[in-house]
């Protein structure tokens, strides 16, 4: 798993208030499911101790998820697909 830069934010479905709870997520892939993306994070929970957060995106998310980086930071999404398909990989931390 790789630290990822984010932060999560928690409301309730009937508050128009988000909170910050954490800036401690990481990425990576699910188990030996290659094919899935794997965000992970903790939260307090309302009657004290940890709740660990697994979001799993597969495949098919990733069409949705790219997009919506797209339309957030284009220039940066293109940028980093060319690097890809020129060869020039990031090393995968493990």
């Amino acid at each position: 798993m790789t630290r990822l830069r984010a932060e999560v934010y928690r409301s309730g479905e009937t508050v128009s208030q988000w909170n910050y709870e954490t800036d401690d997520v990481t990425i990576g892939r699910y188990g030996d499911r290659k094919s899935e993306v794997d965000i992970r994070f903790k939260l307090a929970s309302k009657g004290g101790g940890v709740t660990d957060v697994s979001l799993r995106i597969d495949q098919i998310g990733f069409d949705s998820l790219l997009n919506e980086m797209w339309k957030a930071a284009p220039e940066r999404v293109a940028a980093l697909m060319a690097r890809q398909l020129n060869g020039h990989f990031w090393p995968d931390p493990g």
